[in-house]
């Protein structure tokens, strides 16, 4: 998926003195219970998620991230993946479980010659899957970087949890998240939870419920003023227990913004995410995002020129490049963007649904419907989409989509935000305005976006909208 942005940093990147990049791929589960009901299969990819996060924090390698390997879980050809994936290494293997044990046959593949570094088999018991996590992690490091200082091997000894109980808990909650499905999620939290109720000094688990909860926020499956509480409180744990915690420090950071509009706040924790473990994708993630939302442009291209170098074919990546172009009002390259993702994931409804906001902003109304529609198909069940039909629709098929997303938020969450952009489009800056101040008094996690927005330009010589970016404190506030 080229483009000129992503051409740039990788030239940029070759230029550089770049660490060794190193991908631990999904392990192959042998003689294991394949039902689909099976809760085995977290090894597979909760073991590599699991290696990922610990060995993420030596700086001197980039890890590729969990988002990027699991579409190599079936791969038949780990150097094949290897060069996708762009690593100098990759971590390949098959987990064999026999009664009460398990056994992990593991090989460090070098991709440019295709040899092999080593290999290697690990058994332990079932129940001790975290003492394989510290024997495998510790072999990679060691092979990688043959003499790790002191610090390094600290770090890559420190255990977030002595529970196998609640560290195998935790390994499914993760596996089911990388389905990145509703009835995924929801599995996800439940086992989270019960990694604390078995842990409760896991700050990771934590650090995972707060990413979750920020989650239903953005999706507008909760109000934030419901889901902010919980994930400040997650983030808030995570972090008292472990300071040190890259991810802790990330979910405060956005937990400072979205539940107390604390913008300085929430960019020290983000920038303290960062320090912490540089290669973090989410913590340059949500840094981005938070310069993108203060209208600091270049800088939030800066913060996705890391992303994409962590990893060059992420689809969530290259929406941020998207949605940082719509926002800076360069309607071409999003749109070039925009179509260049769907033509490679054309069942992403996340990026239907905002290439539908992008083409009504660029005057394409007739491809904006047909993109609502798609992201409607898509997801049926997230009221969001309607809202973008109806912005984009003829006023009385608006109307009519409006009267329905009315009836159905009887039962189910609707953003004031999101039908706030609709009223907008409607002329109805009255009921914008009424439903912004909504969104404010609730804490919807959308109207960070109020200053950056391009679908609330009319309403911008109001007195009114610049009051409201006063009161949740932004920093371009007048």
């Amino acid at each position: 998926m080229n483009h000129p942005f992503v051409e740039t940093f990788k030239a940029r990147s070759k230029a550089k003195n770049q660490p060794k990049t190193f991908a631990v791929l999904p392990f192959k589960l042998l003689q294991f219970n394949t039902d689909d009901d099976s809760e085995d299969q977290f090894l597979s990819i909760g073991l590599a998620d699991a290696l990922i996060t610990r060995l993420s924090k030596i700086r001197r390698i980039a890890v590729r991230p969990t988002a990027a390997v699991v579409r190599f879980a079936a791969a038949l050809d780990a150097f094949q993946a290897g060069r996708e994936l762009e690593a100098d290494f990759v971590l390949a293997g098959n987990i064999r479980r026999a009664g009460n044990r398990v056994r992990v046959s593991a090989q460090l593949l070098k991709v440019a010659d295709k040899s092999t570094a080593w290999a290697q088999t690990f058994d332990e018991q079932f129940t001790d899957v975290l003492t394989l996590e510290d024997l495998i992690s510790e072999r990679v490091a060691k092979s990688l970087l043959p003499q790790l200082t002191g610090e390094e091997q600290k770090q890559l000894q420190k255990r977030e949890t002595d529970s196998p109980e609640a560290y195998e808990a935790y390994l499914k909650g993760r596996f089911y998240w990388s389905l990145m499905t509703e009835e995924g999620f929801s599995k996800a939290i439940g086992f989270y939870e019960r990694a604390i109720a078995l842990d409760a000094d896991y700050a990771l688990a934590y650090a995972a419920i707060a990413e979750y909860y920020i989650f239903l926020g953005i999706h507008c499956v909760l109000p934030f003023a419901v889901c902010g509480v919980k994930s400040k409180e997650a983030a808030e744990k995570a972090a008292a227990i472990d300071p040190q915690l890259a991810e802790a420090q990330a979910a405060l950071g956005i937990a400072a913004l979205n539940h107390d509009f604390d913008w300085e706040k929430s960019e020290k924790y983000l920038r303290c995410a960062i320090e912490i473990s540089p290669n973090s994708i989410p913590a340059h993630s949500w840094y981005q995002t938070l310069l993108l939302e203060s209208g600091r442009f270049d800088e939030a291209l800066v913060e996705l020129d890391r992303v994409l170098e962590l990893n060059p074919d992420s689809l969530l990546g290259l929406h941020y490049l998207a949605w940082a172009h719509f926002h800076a009002r360069r309607f071409d390259e999003s749109i070039e963007v925009h179509r260049r993702i769907l033509k490679n994931e054309p069942n992403y409804a996340w990026g239907h649904f905002t290439f539908s906001w992008l083409l009504r902003c660029a005057g394409e109304q007739a491809e904006a419907v047909a993109e609502a529609r798609k992201g409607i198909e898509l997801a049926p069940h997230n009221l969001m989409y309607l809202t973008a039909l109806a912005e984009n629709g003829q006023r009385d098929e608006a109307v009519k989509t409006l009267d329905a997303i009315n009836e159905s938020a009887t039962t189910c969450y609707v953003s004031p935000y999101m039908l706030a952009i609709v009223y907008c489009s409607l002329g109805d800056g009255e009921r914008a305005f009424e439903l912004l101040e909504t969104a404010l008094a609730e804490h919807d996690v959308w109207i960070v976006w109020l200053y950056v927005d391009p679908q609330f330009d009319r309403l911008r010589d109001d007195a009114r909208f610049n009051d409201l970016l006063r009161r949740m404190n932004h920093p371009l506030a007048g």
